[in-house]
C-alpha cells in the first residue's frame, strides 16, 4: 500500500480523481481510497490551483467532509489545516468562501476547534492581519468580509459558524468573553452587530455563536 501524501495539494488531487468517479467509491466505504490518497497528486499538483478545478476540487471536499471518518482525516492533517488557514488569510484567495464552507464542515471535529484556539500563525502578518492568533485571524476576515474590505472576492459569511461550534467550547466561549490584546476588543462585540444582517448565513451563525 502506497504510503498516504498529506497536504492541501494531495488532498485536492485525490477529491478531482473522485470526482471523475462520480464519487461511487463513497459508497464501498472511504477507508479503502483514504489508505491511497493521493497516489497521483504529484501529476495533478500544478492543475487544482486552478480556477474551476479548485473550486470543484473544494466543493467535493465539503460535502465529503460530513463524512465522520474522512472528517477525522482531514483535521487530523495538519498540513492540510495550515494551507486552509494560509489561503483564507489571503487577500486575494478567490476561493475563500469555499474555504470557509469547508472549515464550517471541519469545526463539527473537537481536535480543529481546538487547533484554531491554540494555533499561532505569523505568515498571515505578512498580509496585513496584526494577530499571530488563528482565531483572530479568521475574526478579522469575518469582520472585515462584511463590507468586502479583505478580500474582494469573499464576504466570509461562512466563517460564523465555525464561530458558533468554537462557542460549544469552554476555551472557545472563554475567548469570545475576554479582551484581546492585538485590539483591545472583545471579540463577541464584533459579532453583535450582525445579528440583523442581510446574509441568513451570517445572521444565524451569528446568533447561534451568541445564544
Amino acid at each position: 500500500m502506497p504510503e498516504r501524501k498529506r497536504g492541501y495539494g494531495g488532498l485536492m488531487a485525490r477529491a478531482l480523481t473522485t470526482s471523475n468517479r462520480k464519487l461511487g467509491w463513497v459508497l464501498d466505504g472511504p477507508a479503502i481510497d483514504l489508505q491511497e490518497w493521493a497516489v497521483d497528486a504529484g501529476e495533478r499538483s500544478q492543475v487544482v490551483d486552478q480556477g474551476l478545478y479548485t473550486k470543484n476540487a473544494l466543493t467535493i471536499l465539503i460535502n465529503l467532509s460530513t463524512d465522520h471518518e474522512i472528517l477525522h482525516f482531514l483535521v487530523t492533517d495538519n498540513a492540510f489545516i495550515e494551507s486552509l488557514l494560509s489561503r483564507i488569510t489571503n487577500p486575494k484567495e478567490p476561493t475563500a468562501n469555499l474555504i470557509a464552507m469547508l472549515l464550517a464542515n471541519l469545526a463539527k471535529s473537537d481536535d480543529l476547534v481546538k487547533r484554531i484556539l491554540s494555533l499561532n500563525r505569523s505568515t498571515a502578518l505578512d498580509a496585513g492581519l496584526r494577530s499571530k492568533g488563528a482565531m483572530d485571524q479568521l475574526m478579522d476576515c469575518f469582520v472585515m468580509g462584511a463590507e468586502g474590505r479583505w478580500n474582494k472576492d469573499a464576504d466570509f459569511d461562512y466563517l460564523a459558524w465555525v464561530f458558533a461550534d468554537v462557542a460549544k467550547h469552554l476555551e472557545g466561549r472563554k475567548y469570545f468573553v475576554t479582551k484581546q490584546a492585538y485590539d483591545d476588543v472583545v471579540p463577541i462585540a464584533k459579532l453583535v452587530v450582525f445579528t440583523e444582517h442581510k446574509s441568513d448565513v451570517r445572521r444565524k451563525g451569528v446568533a447561534s455563536t451568541i445564544k
